[in-house]
């Protein structure tokens, strides 16, 4: 695929590259794409597990808390905390990156 893009676009991409540490424009571009995928993902998936159990039956609203509660505790108790900052959550993004790069040429 070829993209033919703006001067000022091209240089908005190499300044983002360099400030975030990105191996290339590919590199940034596939994260945007991947970004959008989520984000249009969670969308899809409804509304926040609140409200969710609010729209429940009363009858089915104390189970499902109940399961919500200890799937919060599973979580708590699976292992060290850690701190989810931006460096953080590029690198789980970059990881993912190439997950779905190795996938994909396993295809091929």
């Amino acid at each position: 695929m070829t993209l033919h893009l703006t001067k000022e676009i091209m240089e908005l991409i190499e300044r983002r590259v360099a400030a975030a540490g990105y191996r290339s424009p590919q590199e940034y571009v596939e994260k945007l794409v991947l970004d959008d995928e989520i984000r249009a993902r969670s969308d899809e998936a409804g509304p926040p597990i609140d409200e969710y159990i609010d729209s429940l039956p009363p009858e089915k609203q104390a189970k499902a808390k109940k399961i919500l509660e200890q799937m919060l505790l599973d979580g708590l108790n699976s292992g060290e905390s850690i701190v989810m900052d931006e460096a953080a959550w590029a690198q789980k993004r970059k990881a993912l990156l190439e997950r779905i790069r190795q996938k994909a040429q396993s295809k091929t």
